[in-house]
């Protein structure tokens, strides 16, 4: 467990072994990472998460909607699934 330097920004990365080999599991790196680092860290509670997870199922076309709604007021369009930027035509 530790923290990487990947492309000069620190990642906090926690390693476990599955069927033999190691894995690394990307954590993050924001305040999150920062507390699963830290040794007095407190295990996170499953209850909270599961609401959040169930409110966010719960809400999912409305939350597509507005992150699409974002990528167009961006000048994005989707094509084949993915968000590009707009070309500006030649003169």
């Amino acid at each position: 467990m530790g923290w990487e330097t990947r492309r000069g920004r620190l990642y906090y990365y926690r390693k476990r072994r599955i069927d033999g080999r190691v894995v690394s599991e990307y954590i993050g790196d924001g305040p999150y990472a920062h507390q699963m680092a830290s040794p007095k860290r407190r295990p996170p509670r499953d209850d909270a998460f599961d609401e959040l997870d169930q409110l966010i199922e719960a809400n999912e076309g409305k939350i597509k909607t507005l992150v699409a709604a974002a990528y167009v007021a961006g000048g994005y369009h989707q094509h084949k699934g993915q968000w590009r930027i707009k070309r500006t035509p030649r003169s």
